[in-house]
């Protein structure tokens, strides 16, 4: 490993040293014409040149004289044009230097004067530079507003290079919303780009920013691949900064597999160019994922001296996510040495300065801006598919209620009783109101549809009770989980969604082919939901809880559980009357504990799993797959393997809560807001984070109404 080392600092000298003596040569002969030509607007151009070299070879001081004499002649000649660019020359100089508020001084400026001359290219140039700095100051509304005002500009003057560098700005700003899939979208548009157009140094940029989100995702393979990539191209043009990132990059993907010493020996490089650079912002980063480190490593003491030099550099250039993340690692540190007030105070600045970020006001300003941009940049694809939705909508609708078809006689009388009785329910409603409204009925009548309405509530009632009879009882939890929570709350009196567990017999745990453990001790818990609400989604539910008491039988393994399920519930609604056969089931997280090994196995049918461990959010993405009949009915459930770790919080959960519209402007609830309403409150007793969990939803519900079944199971380990 040295010596390959070695031999790249070795090729990327070899590329600097000819590359410098090629400039060294240029530098020469534009010193030469600076004294021998006249002050017109070459000359300015020439003198910009020669700023721009000592710039690149991070000579900011003299790049500066260059520039402001660059900026007098173009003043003393009247060349718009030239103020204009040394404007924006001199705000990259205080960029570079992370002095934001400067910089962005200078592009306004120059903004200003670009508009005056209607020189589009310039207006798209300041915009995106602009961008660039609210971008690092975490405002990420300005960023998004004025990296789209550059794009539209780009793609009217059809400038490939400068769409190109719109699309990579764009997919930052999706990925710090973790919209992962759009982000990736602009990332590989924008090297697509780059590559046609031979911009090796934005090429390099995309690789690092796709390995970002494939290392977010957990595909830690791929992300390294992307950062080895980047780095070949920053050793090939001579990138000093962008190698100090690409190292920075490398560098965390060891800490993740566990191998500190080389994560430590790529983050010390990383920070040892940035410092070097003046790159106040990278080093800032490069000190986090070293704090991080030394953190996991019991190192709290010299975790604490880079944090509180976190904090320093950030409030210097007021970066808000660096000063953010630098309170937390402080407090984090502080907590395992045992300075639990210190660690209380810096964790409430981390939970104020978050909330300065992420506020709602914010989050809907720029949910409103991605909003917006997509509209205008799809509005012709929507158009177009309308006529083709509103058919496929009136087919769904023409689609028949569920027939089951090989369920115990038990299960087929409460379907039947339970149909009959919910149809029955409602036209009693009905002729209830129209007696009502009408006054024209007598008392007897009243009393009749009343005692009915009476009868048929009963009926629903003792259908609950028989469904709640195929839910994990308390006693079966109590005795495997210990400390966990439910948090049930069906839209009607029956549910579609529903929490099944079970212990398995199986001695053996079969993962990828192989036994993994040869004992009993194995828990199974599904939270799911069921097609449909209601009547019908319980009847579904019942299908589905019989259907995984079957699979259990032959397997322990989550992903054949859930495979097997599949197939029972394809075979018992294949004849359910409709054309090609029934598509319903259920969404569903199965989770297996293994408690004599310490392990979780985990497959997820598009419902996610969440684990909380050490103020860190990790998402188990699931299969886009439902348990059911679909397209892609034949492909396998994917199976998770995690080491448990004491203080782990797991939580799985359907789509109720979520989806729930409600708050002061009637939206969604979103995945996003209740990831950050669980990291914020994973320190309290499980217990309290279910009644913290139902007060949130009521109040969230206000007048409105329940639109699905919501269930949320927590467990603490």
């Amino acid at each position: 490993m040295k010596k390959q080392h070695l031999l790249s600092y070795f090729i990327c000298f070899c590329l600097t040293i000819n590359t410098l003596i090629g400039q060294n040569k240029k530098l020469d002969s534009l010193l030469v014409l600076i004294k021998t030509t006249k002050e017109d607007t070459v000359k300015v151009k020439n003198l910009l040149k020669i700023g721009k070299f000592y710039h690149s070879n991070f000579s900011f001081d003299t790049a500066m004289q260059f520039y402001n004499k660059s900026l007098m002649l173009s003043k003393k000649i009247n060349s718009k044009t030239g103020i204009s660019k040394c404007y924006n020359s001199i705000g990259s100089i205080y960029e570079a230097q992370s002095n934001y508020p400067k910089a962005l001084e200078y592009y306004i400026i120059a903004l200003k004067i670009n508009e005056e001359l209607r020189d589009k290219k310039g207006i798209a140039t300041c915009y995106s530079n602009i961008g660039v700095i609210y971008d690092n100051q975490s405002d990420y509304t300005k960023a998004l507003e004025y990296y789209t005002n550059a794009l539209k500009i780009n793609e009217e003057l059809k400038d490939k290079k400068g769409i190109g560098a719109c699309y990579s700005n764009i997919g930052i700003v999706y990925e710090n919303q973790s919209i992962y899939s759009k982000a990736l979208e602009y990332y590989f548009k924008s090297l697509k780009i780059d590559e046609e157009t031979g911009n090796k140094k934005g090429a390099s940029a995309c690789y690092n920013n796709i390995g970002n989100i494939y290392e977010d995702q957990g595909n830690y393979s791929k992300a390294l691949d992307c950062y080895i990539k980047a780095l070949k191209i920053k050793e090939e043009i001579g990138d000093k900064k962008g190698l100090s990132y690409c190292y920075n990059n490398i560098g965390g993907i060891h800490h993740l597999q566990n191998d500190y010493p080389k994560a430590l020996e790529y983050f010390n490089k990383s920070l040892k160019i940035k410092e070097e650079l003046g790159d106040k912002k990278g080093a800032a980063v490069s000190l986090q994922n070293m704090s991080s480190l030394n953190i996991g490593l019991a190192n709290y003491k010299l975790a604490i001296k880079e944090a509180r030099k976190i904090i320093s550099i950030s409030e210097e250039i007021n970066s808000l996510d660096n000063l953010k993340e630098g309170y937390r690692l402080l407090s984090e540190a502080e907590f395992n040495l045992g300075n639990f007030k210190s660690a209380y105070l810096n964790y409430e600045k981390f939970k104020e300065i978050t909330d300065s970020i992420f506020n709602v006001e914010n989050s809907k300003q720029l949910g409103d801006l991605i909003t917006n941009f997509e509209v205008e940049k799809k509005e012709a694809e929507l158009k177009a598919q309308a006529q083709a939705q509103a058919v496929i909508n009136s087919e769904e609708k023409k689609r028949q209620q569920l027939i089951i078809y090989s369920v115990a006689s038990l299960l087929l009388i409460v379907v039947i009783f339970s149909a009959l009785l919910y149809k029955r329910f409602n036209l009693a409603n009905k002729q209830k109101n129209i007696i009502e409204l009408k006054e024209k009925e007598t008392q007897h009548q009243k009393n009749i549809i009343e005692e009915k309405h009476k009868e048929i509530t009963d009926s629903i009632n003792y259908a609950e009770r028989i469904q709640r009879s195929f839910l994990a009882t308390t006693e079966l939890l109590d005795e495997n989980l210990k400390n966990y929570f439910v948090f049930f709350q069906p839209k009607d009196v029956v549910s579609g969604d529903f929490y099944w567990a079970s212990t398995l017999v199986s001695s053996t745990l079969s993962v990828h082919g192989e036994a993994i453990t040869k004992n009993n001790n194995l828990f199974a818990l599904a939270i799911a939901d069921s097609t449909g609400h209601g009547v019908p989604g319980a009847i579904m539910s019942l299908l589905n809880v019989t259907s995984l008491e079957k699979a259990i039988e032959h397997h322990s393994n989550p992903a054949e559980i859930l495979n097997h399920t599949r197939q029972t519930i394809i075979e018992r609604l294949k004849k359910d009357g409709s054309a090609d056969g029934g598509k319903d089931g259920m969404d569903c997280s199965l989770l297996v504990f293994d408690f004599a090994n310490k392990q979780l196995h985990i497959a997820a049918a598009n419902n996610p799993v969440w684990i909380i461990r050490k103020n860190e959010l990790i998402e188990i993405k699931p299969d886009k797959i439902p348990v059911g009949k679909s397209e892609r009915q034949q492909e396998s459930f994917t199976l998770h393997t995690l080491e448990l770790q004491l203080g782990d919080t797991i939580y799985a959960l359907t789509d109720g809560f979520p989806d729930q519209f409600g708050g002061p402007k009637g939206k969604k609830f979103m995945s996003k807001k209740l990831k950050e309403l669980l990291l914020a409150n994973v320190h309290l007793p499980i217990l309290q984070q279910q009644k913290l969990l139902a007060v949130s939803f009521k109040n969230w519900i206000g007048n409105l109404e329940q639109v699905d079944d919501v269930c949320v199971v927590g467990i603490r380990i």
